[in-house]
């Protein structure tokens, strides 16, 4: 938990709070695919992994901003030998788990912007379509309004019955 502890809060205080949070769940996700996916079982406990992430995603803004890298934290050797021993030991954890936990990590150190960037711009344009849906729904008369409503209803009812056919209900 110090490890966790001081990569987000570094993360936090230099890349905002969005980052650290796209780090993470980065971490974590790519933590759990690999375990799912390599080893084929779900991972119980991802969290070391995605504490490993957060770990991998430091080491790669320092070296991406600075040319160098931080030298490893007594909380960061600590995190590292647990890992090492409960991929080990402990069977809900999984090296594959871990060395996905890091592989996204040290993603997130590269993509982190980018995802966020694609987020505002999904958010931004869903949010234009919806305002642009509702201003033109709000001036269709009422009568087109209602006529579409029940259009939409009759294809919708055509397309069940198809499918109720084709499937032998």
């Amino acid at each position: 938990i110090a490890s966790l502890r001081e990569t987000a809060e570094w993360l936090e205080t230099f890349h905002g709070y969005m980052i650290m949070l796209i780090s993470y769940f980065m971490a974590g996700g790519t933590a759990a695919l690999a375990q799912m996916c390599v080893a084929g079982q779900p991972t119980g406990i991802a969290g070391v992994a995605a504490a490993l992430g957060m770990e991998a995603a430091v080491f790669v803004r320092c070296w991406r901003m600075t040319g160098e890298a931080l030298p490893p934290t007594p909380a960061c050797l600590a995190l590292i030998a647990v890992a090492a021993l409960m991929a080990a030991y402990q069977p809900l954890v999984g090296a594959w788990g871990i060395v996905g936990g890091v592989l996204g990590g040290a993603l997130s150190g590269v993509l982190a912007y980018d995802v966020l960037y694609g987020m505002r711009v999904v958010l931004g344009v869903s949010m234009l379509l919806a305002l642009a849906g509702w201003e033109f729904l709000t001036w269709l008369p009422q009568v087109v309004w209602q006529w579409l409503v029940v259009a939409g209803i009759a294809v919708w009812e055509v397309v069940k019955v198809i499918v109720q056919a084709v499937r032998g209900v």
